[in-house]
C-alpha cells in the first residue's frame, strides 16, 4: 500500500507539472517545465526495486503455498483410498511438508524484504528533512546578507548601492523563492 501511495504521488506530481507546463504565463510554464524535468530526472530506482521485489516475493510465496496445499490434499486423498499405497502416501506427505517449510521460508524472506523497503522509505524521509533544513539555513544566510546590505547603505557610495539593489530586486522577480535562496548560498 505504501509503495502504491508513493508511486501514485510521483505520477500525480508528473501529471500536475505537465499540465502546468502547458497552461498559464510564460514564467509559470517555464518554471513548471523545469520542475517537471527535475522530477523526471529523480532516481525512482529504490521505489521500483522495492515494488518489484515485493511483488516477486508475494508471487513466490503464493505459488509455494498453492503447491503445498495441492500436495497435502493429494496425500490425504491417497491415504484414505488404500492402505496398500501407504508408502507412496507417506513420501508425498514428506514432500508436502518440505514444500510447506519452503513456503514458510519464502514468507519469512518476503517479510524481511518488506522491512527493508520500510527502512529505505524512512531513509528517504530523513533525506528530505535534511534537504528542508538546508533550505531553511540558506534562507537564513540570505537574510543575514540582506541585513549586511542594509548596514552597508550608510557607508557605500550611492551609485554602487543603487546598482546592487537593482540586481537583487531583478533577481527576486525572475527567480523562484527556493532557487533564489540556493543561488544566494552558491555566490556566498
Amino acid at each position: 500500500e505504501e509503495l502504491q501511495a508513493q508511486e501514485k504521488a510521483y505520477n500525480d506530481r508528473i501529471a500536475d507539472l505537465t499540465k502546468k507546463s502547458e497552461e498559464g504565463g510564460i514564467v509559470s510554464r517555464n518554471k513548471a517545465k523545469n520542475e517537471l524535468e527535475q522530477a523526471k530526472g529523480e532516481d525512482p530506482l529504490p521505489l521500483r526495486r522495492a515494488k518489484i521485489s515485493q511483488e516477486a516475493a508475494v508471487r513466490k510465496a503464493e505459488k509455494a503455498s498453492k503447491q503445498a496445499q495441492a500436495a497435502s490434499a493429494k496425500a490425504a486423498e491417497e491415504a484414505t483410498r488404500a492402505s496398500a499405497a501407504r508408502e507412496t502416501a507417506e513420501r508425498e506427505a514428506e514432500e508436502s511438508e518440505a514444500a510447506a517449510r519452503k513456503a514458510e521460508e519464502d514468507r519469512h524472506s518476503a517479510e524481511q524484504e518488506r522491512q527493508s523497503a520500510e527502512q529505505k522509505s524512512a531513509a528517504a524521509s530523513a533525506s528530505r528533512q535534511v534537504a528542508e533544513a538546508s533550505l531553511e539555513e540558506a534562507q537564513g544566510a540570505f537574510k543575514v546578507a540582506e541585513d549586511y546590505l542594509e548596514e552597508a547603505k550608510n557607508t557605500m557610495p550611492q551609485g554602487s548601492l543603487w546598482w546592487i539593489e537593482r540586481e537583487i530586486s531583478e533577481a527576486k522577480v525572475f527567480y523562484h523563492k527556493q532557487e533564489w535562496a540556493g543561488r544566494a548560498i552558491m555566490e556566498a
